[in-house]
C-alpha cells in the first residue's frame, strides 16, 4: 500500500503527501474522528500527481486533529 505522511504546516494546515502515479488523479478524504460514521468524501477531489509523489496542503481550522485516506479514482473512459 501507498505510504501516507502527514505533517504541520502551520497551526492551522496539514501538508498530506503520499506515493502516486504520475498523471493519475487522487480524491483526499479526512474524518475528525476515528470514532466519526462517514469519511469525507467529496471536499478534496482531483488532485492529479504530476511525479511518484502527491501532496495537498489541507485547511483544518480549528479542527488540529484528523485521519486522512487517499482514494485512487478509476480511469476515465475518455482518457
Amino acid at each position: 500500500p501507498p505510504t501516507l505522511s502527514i505533517k504541520v504546516g502551520s497551526p492551522t494546515t496539514r501538508i498530506i503527501s503520499w506515493d502516486a502515479i504520475s498523471g493519475r488523479n487522487y480524491n483526499l478524504q479526512y474524518k475528525t474522528s476515528p470514532a466519526d460514521a462517514y469519511w469525507v468524501t467529496n471536499a478534496i477531489l482531483d488532485i492529479v500527481a504530476t511525479s511518484a509523489t502527491a501532496a495537498y496542503t489541507n485547511n483544518v481550522g480549528t479542527n488540529a486533529q484528523r485521519c486522512y485516506r487517499v482514494r485512487l479514482q478509476p480511469i476515465s473512459s475518455g482518457t
